[in-house]
């Protein structure tokens, strides 16, 4: 297979997956809006204060293939999450870029 008909094949897998939660931005980049259900409320103090969280926006995962992708190189990626800071989106990037790669798969 070459990499444009891998690159459909996982297309089709991860719509098929996340349905409504997943759009294509382009030809070669689409995202995918990633939920947190939270089953039980959360309390956050903070000068004396308290507040409850019951939902937590989703996380954004932009995808963008790329022409070496999958038989060389992996796909590049941008996070995003209003109420992440820049250090924790920068670490959790960190941890994705170092999850192992498998050329061409």
């Amino acid at each position: 297979m070459t990499n444009s008909e891998k690159q459909l094949d996982e297309i089709f897998a991860l719509q098929s997956i996340f349905d409504k939660k997943f759009r294509f931005v382009n030809n070669d980049q689409y995202e995918i809006s990633i939920e947190f259900n939270l089953n039980t409320p959360i309390a956050i103090q903070f000068n004396n204060q308290t507040a409850i969280i019951q939902y937590l926006p989703p996380l954004t995962l932009i995808i963008h293939y790329h022409d070496e992708y999958p038989s060389n190189y992996p796909p590049s990626f941008i996070l995003s999450c209003f109420y992440f800071s820049k250090i924790n989106l920068q670490k959790l990037c960190q941890k994705l870029d170092n999850y192992p790669f498998h050329q061409g798969e």
